[in-house]
């Protein structure tokens, strides 16, 4: 009887699927969708996504989504996509230490976003100037934002390396 020789089967290393993973369209469609589906909850409207994110608002945010207070406003369209990354890395992680979102509006000049591992640790910032805000495609929001996510966990996973060691002395 011939036996058949064994199957090679090339080493992967578990950082390389993972490298994978983060990199395949499913990654950018799950933080696309969180960030569609608070807005538009947030706003009572299905079109609130559309007209945040994918058009030129002609100003700091669409009139139309503008309260009380311009600078809230602002707040809020900064907030959603860093925490679509916020609740991704999460479900990833869990959320102790727990996860931030800092946005600092500015409606002249540029508005700072940050994700942070506790208070003390900033995993991604992100500035700009709230009326260049916006993507032209959900696809392109979505590659920006998986971006987002591999910076952020790349860094969570150093910080809660650094945070595990048992400290000397």
């Amino acid at each position: 009887m011939i036996e058949t020789p064994p199957k090679f089967k090339r080493k992967v290393s578990a950082s390389s699927v993972s490298e994978r993973r983060l990199s395949r369209p499913d990654v950018a469609r799950t933080l696309v969708s969180s960030v569609r589906r608070e807005i538009n909850n947030w706003h009572s409207s299905r079109q609130a996504f559309r007209k945040m994110y994918l058009q030129d608002p002609h100003g700091c945010v669409p009139d139309e989504f503008v309260g009380n207070d311009l600078l809230y406003s602002i707040k809020e369209k900064f907030y959603w996509p860093l925490n679509a990354v916020r609740e991704q890395l999460e479900k990833e992680f869990g959320n102790e230490p727990p996860l931030w979102v800092y946005v600092d509006p500015c409606y002249d000049d540029t508005t700072y976003a940050l994700l942070t591992l506790g208070n003390e640790h900033v995993l991604f910032s992100y500035g700009s100037k709230p009326w260049t805000f916006w993507w032209k495609s959900e696809a392109e929001m979505g590659k920006e934002l998986r971006d987002w996510y591999k910076t952020s966990r790349a860094r969570y996973q150093k910080f809660r390396s650094l945070l595990e060691r048992p400290s000397k002395g």
